[in-house]
């Protein structure tokens, strides 16, 4: 499933001109994937409809991890 995320979240970010998905990591039970972006209030704006709509939408914890 983090697979599928990181290819949906690589296209919509780069569809919007918001950066690009980098990989990410599971383990324990949890899931996380990396998004360079160029601005992160945009890009959670932008993104958290887009992920309530699809199948990612139990996915929804965006956070700017510096």
């Amino acid at each position: 499933m983090r697979h599928a995320l990181e290819v949906f979240l690589d296209d919509w970010t780069g569809r919007l001109g918001l950066g690009h998905c980098d990989g990410g990591s599971s383990g324990q039970g949890t899931m996380e994937v990396c998004c360079f972006v160029v601005d992160f209030d945009l890009a959670k704006a932008a993104l958290e409809p887009i992920l309530a709509d699809s199948e990612f939408r139990t996915y929804r914890r965006i956070y700017r991890d510096i």
